[in-house]
């Protein structure tokens, strides 16, 4: 069970971390005129910047997104706030071949799950290191979404692509905001920030941040409620150095909701007559979750050529839930009762993660070339304790879901153990080399990525016996690309890619999974025209994964790696400023995924994957009035569409079990007055203007209409 006085502790120590030492020097440029190094290992981004040009989750340090031979997008701060978001989900849908697989309910805890480029992703990084936590929009300052396999970047992410969340820094000057958030089904929330210098000179600073929230739900007795306490602090005891400490805190106290998509008895079609707000989960159900997540970065430049990042990251996760788990497939009996089976479920798990990394930079000049080169190291640690249990199948129950009724969930104690009864302990060691080249005045880029990476994991079966189950692995990856200027501001470009996913699913017998394997080739333009007034990128990619998980069908509940899947498509971005007052933004992808290797289904070659559209859509536009009556307020209309989907793969691929298409419009305004010493900011937005009803993947459905108010002070 989660132990209060475990997750207190930690919640002082984060408390600890955060409270200012006193020293000496810098800030970029002093008020006296002295300007300060720039680290190579951090792109400055302006608070009112809706599109970016620089990029550091290409490379890890900051490259131009223009120059770069790969494709990464960006979401500032800036479009964030415009989209009136507290969600990543929310947000991260803007990004082309993005789309949403997670549930639509209030109880996530890691943020949402998403595909990119049609492979399922749920592994997120915050600063450039593995993340499992929940990202709150209060600490972000911009998310930058890595398009397909990267070794470059990191050679653990999924074949599709991942995300990086950058964290704010202290502002330059001194800035305390307060926020008061009102919506529908009475959902509250609240933000308290400071940030800021802490000394005349500007050395050391610090963003400190709270947050509670209080989520209603549609669903049926389900809610949550969180608090967020998290931070950075800045201090650069050097004009050529800087430490940072960047830390978040999240406590989750919920009772979840389950929002599945519910089919016919004979596989043929989607039950569309389920009531929205029905939750099979019941009143008793609960999930508490902790978790605490931040690194500790020292940079510093050596000379005119090194510079060298050192860096430590860690994560504490504290789980413990009781909620329903089974089939989603109804029957109807005799009676014209329509029934779901009820799987009692419960999981107590603790786990830590550790991550020393280190990266050495430097920046030469030979023979007309500019060449870029990081040398890095990387040390992952993790220690998992995981009990679940469920329910004796000779006990097994059946809820009537047109006429629910409140049910008991039982005890642990009358559940039996399952497989997931294990203690593992796992290391990650990784070794990388990046390279970037220039030639003929920044005309042409090279660049090339290494990645080595041994895995050792070490588990405790507690369901087998005390079975100890050691396995060793090893995996390299490589990354290559060139770009080239065809007149300014367009750039034609070409890479191939590998990435690799370490797995912790072991097979019925004991034998851990192979990693997830991918490889990609994307060729394209990119353009930045009439002082990056209008920029993008228009390109085509292919990839292919390898070591595919599939269920058992000799013994359910476990895996098997018998697939192989390729993703084809299609990318188009534009951002553009149309005129001073006029920003937009506009995405498009054609996604074509292809089972070409399936043991366990063979009937299944050949198909789509589940829950990935062929065609999707996003445009968002903003209107700033510069005066006039109306002087101080932003307009903002957004349009999302995500074509049909294939709905599972288990099941046939028949139309009756596809996911519809759909559209869904958002608004948002936000009006700002500037006072002598207060400045106020009113936000009104609408999500789902139309009401729509639509599913986002076979886990749940979209939320309906709904309505949220903020008022916020700064001061």
């Amino acid at each position: 069970m989660c132990n209060p006085h475990r997750w207190l502790s930690l919640l002082a120590l984060s408390l600890a971390t955060l409270t200012p030492a006193y020293a000496q020097d810098t800030a970029d440029e002093e008020t006296d005129g002295t300007v300060y190094e720039l680290s190579p290992f951090t792109v400055t981004v302006a608070e009112d910047e809706l599109y970016a040009t620089n990029v550091l989750s290409g490379t890890r340090f900051n490259t131009n997104m223009l120059e770069l031979p790969k494709a990464v997008d960006v979401l500032t701060s800036e479009f964030i706030r415009d989209t009136d978001s507290t969600e990543l989900a929310d947000v991260i849908e803007y990004s082309p071949s993005v789309s949403r697989q997670d549930s639509g309910t209030p109880d996530d805890i890691t943020g949402s799950s998403f595909a990119v480029r049609g492979y399922t992703t749920f592994t997120t990084y915050r600063n450039g290191y593995r993340s499992f936590g929940v990202p709150d929009t209060l600490f972000m300052s911009r998310i930058e979404v890595i398009k397909g396999p990267s070794s470059v970047f990191s050679g653990t992410i999924e074949p599709g692509g991942t995300i990086n969340i950058i964290t704010p820094t202290p502002a330059a000057r001194p800035t305390v905001m307060t926020k008061l958030r009102f919506g529908s089904y009475d959902r509250f929330r609240t933000e308290a920030l400071y940030s800021g210098p802490l000394n005349e000179n500007r050395t050391m600073g610090l963003r400190l941040g709270a947050v509670y929230e209080n989520y209603g739900s549609r669903f049926d007795y389900a809610d949550r409620e969180r608090y967020v306490l998290g931070g950075n602090y800045r201090w650069k005891p050097t004009k050529k150095s800087t430490l940072t400490l960047d830390s978040q805190y999240v406590d989750t106290s919920s009772t979840p909701a389950t929002n599945p998509v519910y089919f016919s008895a004979d596989r043929t079609h989607i039950l569309w007559d389920v009531d929205r707000s029905f939750n099979k989960n019941g009143p008793d159900a609960f999930q508490d979750v902790m978790q605490w997540q931040g690194n500790l970065d020292y940079e510093a430049q050596l000379n005119e050529i090194l510079s060298l990042k050192l860096g430590f990251y860690w994560r504490a996760q504290d789980l413990e839930h009781m909620k329903i788990a089974g089939s989603s497939v109804v029957t109807q009996g005799a009676d014209g009762r329509r029934t779901i089976q009820m799987v009692p479920d419960y999981l107590d798990s603790y786990s830590y993660d550790l991550d020393p990394q280190a990266y050495l930079y430097g920046e030469f000049e030979y023979f007309g070339l500019k060449h870029t080169s990081m040398l890095g190291f990387e040390y992952y640690y993790t220690d998992q304790d995981r009990l679940e249990k469920r329910q004796s199948p000779s006990s097994l129950a059946r809820l009537d879901i047109d006429n629910p009724a409140p049910f008991d969930l039982g005890t642990p104690a009358d559940f039996v153990a399952i497989r997931l009864d294990q203690s593992l302990e796992s290391v990650q060691t990784g070794i990388s080399f990046n390279n970037t080249w220039t030639a003929l005045d920044d005309k042409l880029m090279f660049l090339q990525g290494f990645r080595y990476a041994t895995f050792e994991y070490d588990v405790v079966r507690l369901d087998t016996d005390l079975k100890t189950i050691y396995e060793e692995k090893s995996e390299a990856v490589w990354n290559f690309g060139v770009s080239g200027e065809i007149v300014p501001g367009l750039r034609a470009f070409v890479s191939y890619a590998e990435s690799y996913l370490p797995q912790r699913t072991f097979t019925y017998d004991g034998d851990l999974f192979d990693p997830i394997t991918g490889s990609g080739w994307d060729c394209g333009i990119k353009y930045s025209l009439w002082n990056n007034r209008v920029s993008g990128s228009i390109l085509g990619y292919s990839i292919t994964r390898g070591n595919t998980p599939q269920d058992d069908p000799e013994h359910p509940g476990y895996s098997i790696q018998s697939g192989e899947d390729e993703s084809t498509g299609v990318e188009f971005s534009l951002q553009g400023k149309i005129t001073e007052a006029w920003s937009s933004m506009l995405g498009y992808a054609y996604t074509e995924t292809q089972i070409t290797s399936d043991d366990a289904r063979p009937q299944n070659i050949g198909t789509r994957r589940s829950g990935i559209p062929e065609h999707q859509f996003s445009v968002w536009n903003r209107y700033r009035f510069l005066d006039g009556p109306l002087q101080g307020l932003k307009a903002s209309f957004g349009w999302v569409y995500v074509g049909e989907r294939r709905g599972n793969d288990a099941f046939a691929d028949l139309e009756g079990m596809r996911l519809p298409s759909y559209s869904r419009f958002d608004v948002a305004f936000i009006y700002g007055i500037k006072g002598e010493q207060v400045d106020w900011n009113f936000a009104f937005s609408v999500k789902n203007i139309l009401d729509k009803d639509y599913l986002l993947s076979t886990s749940g459905w979209g939320e309906g209409r709904t309505y949220n108010g903020t008022i916020s002070m700064t001061f």
